[in-house]
């Protein structure tokens, strides 16, 4: 299947190996975010935030690996006043991650009223989405979306593909986008654990080859979870950079990294691994890197 490649808010997402760099998406207001007073009504150090925002964007522009943010609210209130924030600092396209399904729709209603459609991303649509969230987009404009292949009882790559197709004997995760207005699907992968991440690898391959979708995962939930890398702080960098560098060389289209902050280790290592791969891959099958592709900015 041909890889597709989707042009998001002037981001472009997919395609080949070796042609467009990896997609770094930082995590901002996550749960603990030492930066924020007040998860619930969405109270934080804005200079603090914005800080950081610009930081991932200066790490894309040095090393030409292209960003996206996640935003996690907890709340419907918090979830309007990120999106709010983030859209008057920055054009960045966004994930809108809320915690649960009424922040998200309230964030789906924001988007909508104030036309920011085309920079967001819907994160997720999975196998317990409800139907109000399904309603809710199926009246939004936002026709982007991640596919999270996540299933509790079969967390194998036949298991996670088999998700894409079918849920329960009903509608898998494709018909459920398609229905909902989803022209550009993008797939998660779904990582539990550190050990986990090989097979979510090795799904993005599965999931690219089948169907074409640019596809990723979040090695970040992995690396929360692991017992080892939490020896120290400079220990955990090197390998939450080890992880998104290992991710990045299954073809993965997207990576979730983990908290924005990290953008200053893990950008400079995802792109030098892209730099090499992209040179490696213009000598064997005369693959050439798009202009601005970590080929061009690191060497």
């Amino acid at each position: 299947m041909e890889s597709k490649v989707y042009n998001i808010n002037g981001l472009k997402i997919g395609g080949e190996r070796g042609v467009n760099p990896t997609v770094l998406v930082g995590t901002i207001f996550y749960a603990g975010h030492k930066i924020v007073e007040d998860n619930k009504k969405g109270i934080f150090d804005k200079t603090k935030a914005e800080d950081l925002i610009n930081k991932q964007s200066e790490m894309a522009d040095t090393t030409g690996n292209p960003c996206m943010v996640d935003l996690v609210g907890d709340t419907p209130e918090a979830m309007v006043k990120y999106v709010k924030f983030l859209t008057d600092v920055s054009d960045s396209t966004f994930l809108l991650d809320g915690v649960d399904g009424a922040a998200r729709i309230e964030g789906l209603k924001y988007i909508d009223e104030v036309g920011l459609q085309d920079r967001c991303v819907y994160s997720t649509i999975s196998m317990t989405t409800k139907d109000d969230e399904i309603n809710a987009l199926k009246k939004s404009k936002v026709n982007s979306a991640i596919l999270f292949a996540f299933s509790t009882y079969d967390p194998t790559p036949e298991g996670k593909l088999g998700l894409l197709e079918e849920i329960d004997g009903k509608k898998g995760l494709i018909e459920l986008g398609d229905e909902s207005g989803i022209v550009n699907s993008i797939v998660d992968t779904a990582v539990l654990d550190i050990s986990s991440l090989s097979l979510s690898c090795k799904t993005i391959q599965m999931v690219k080859e089948k169907y074409g979708f640019p596809s990723g995962c979040a090695p970040a939930n992995g690396m929360s979870l692991w017992k080892k890398a939490q020896l120290d702080k400079g220990y955990y960098k090197s390998c939450e950079a080890s992880a998104a560098v290992f991710t990045a060389s299954y073809g993965a289209d997207f990576i979730l990294y983990g908290p924005i902050s990290s953008c200053t280790t893990v950008f400079p290592s995802v792109a030098t691994y892209e730099a090499l791969h992209a040179y490696a891959s213009k000598w064997d099958s005369g693959k050439q890197a798009v202009e601005g592709h970590p080929l061009f900015k690191m060497f």
